[in-house]
């Protein structure tokens, strides 16, 4: 008997789990809405013309669309005023030379500064005048040096006896000092000197190439 009551039990819950997975979808009917629903189903509109918008002075109608013109652009401009109002450029910046006003350039190197071909031909000269006589080099010293355009090739010193190139010469004139004693060079302007006295060449000598 107790077997029985067990497999009577076991059909009806075998009877109770095919009905509730045997369940299927509700039906929709032609208005919408489900069998088992009590609410309406959602309704799809699609808008139609433009003539069903609501019109611009409605209560409906859009927000306008903002006025571009009247908004702000880009930052203020900034204007900037001199305590007397006005600003005089000339002031700011020097007004250029004028066309064909000659501009004087300092010379280069230190101001009083010996040119390197001078300096050369002095030197020299030192060595040279230390030969032709008792005078030490360091007790031989620079007086002047002054340029001068030689009449010809003698360069206002000639020997006697001598012709000379007859064509101006730009050269110089260099005076040296020793113990008292003053000595005269003329030059030609490139490597050639002579030691004058009185007019009259005592010694001449070239400047070494280098």
């Amino acid at each position: 008997m107790h077997k029985i009551m067990m497999l009577a039990a076991l059909l009806i819950a075998l009877l109770a789990a095919c009905t509730t997975g045997g369940q299927t979808e509700p039906d929709v009917d032609s208005a919408g809405e489900t069998a088992d629903s009590d609410g309406p189903a959602l309704e799809l509109v699609t808008p139609t013309s433009g003539d069903d918008y609501p019109a611009p002075d409605s209560d409906d109608a859009y927000p306008p669309a903002p006025d571009l013109a009247n908004m702000p652009t880009g930052y203020p401009e900034l204007t900037v005023v001199a305590p007397s109002g006005e600003i005089d450029l000339a002031e700011l910046t020097p007004a250029p030379p004028a066309l064909g006003t000659p501009q004087v350039m300092p010379a280069p190197g230190r101001p009083g500064a010996v040119p390197p071909q001078l300096a050369v031909m002095i030197e020299t000269i030192r060595l040279h005048l230390s030969r032709q006589s008792d005078h030490a080099v360091e007790a031989i010293n620079f007086v002047s040096a002054e340029a001068v355009t030689w009449p010809n090739g003698a360069l206002g010193c000639p020997a006697e006896g001598l012709s000379y190139i007859e064509v101006q010469v730009e050269g110089a004139r260099i005076t040296l000092e020793a113990e008292g004693e003053t000595y005269t060079y003329h030059t030609d302007g490139g490597r050639n000197f002579v030691l004058c006295r009185e007019g009259r060449p005592v010694s001449t000598g070239v400047v070494p190439q280098r």
